[in-house]
């Protein structure tokens, strides 16, 4: 017991308290973006009947910048909340499709990078042309979550068409 209380600390020592805490919302944060820390998301606790939310279930996130978890029958991408992050079929760093003028990121939250961390292996971060926040993509796609997602899991923005694409899970 005493060896995992102090790895448990040593854990949030090196992970900086506020970076890992993976709050969302935050009116410090725009547009209700979840800030992304290299975290696993959390497993939704085991039901007994019937359940509108897939199950999570997430894999190590030790060696990627976001966590994935088992989102409409494949891996997905999911912020540290356990939200799914969805990438718009015709948004790109440069050239943004979901815009804050045209009401998207108000319903599309933006992703922001785990702040002071290496990013690994197809994540980038950019500044958005609409307001200057920083934001995650993978391979050169913005990644956000939804606000039409009520719980952890849940993959409810999939195959929406809006503000000038189709939203799809963010998948590795």
């Amino acid at each position: 017991m005493r060896t995992f209380i102090v790895s448990s600390l040593l854990a949030a020592a090196a992970c900086g308290f506020a970076a890992c805490s993976g709050g969302g919302g935050s009116s410090a944060t725009p547009y209700g973006a979840v800030a992304a820390t290299p975290t696993t998301a959390p497993t939704s606790a085991p039901t007994t009947g019937p359940s509108s939310a897939p199950s999570v279930a997430p894999t190590t996130a030790a060696t990627t910048t976001l966590a994935t978890a088992t989102l409409l029958g494949s891996a997905g991408f999911v912020a540290p909340s356990g939200f799914t992050a969805y990438v718009l079929s015709d948004d790109t760093t440069t050239s943004l499709a979901c815009t804050a003028a045209g009401g998207c990121t108000s319903v599309w939250f933006p992703i922001a990078p785990p702040s002071g961390a290496a990013l690994s292996t197809g994540f980038t971060s950019f500044t958005r042309s609409d307001n200057n926040a920083v934001q995650l993509a993978y391979k050169g796609h913005p990644l956000y979550t939804y606000a039409g997602d009520g719980a952890a899991g849940q993959a409810t923005g999939n195959g929406i068409v809006s503000f000038g694409g189709t939203w799809t899970v963010g998948r590795p």
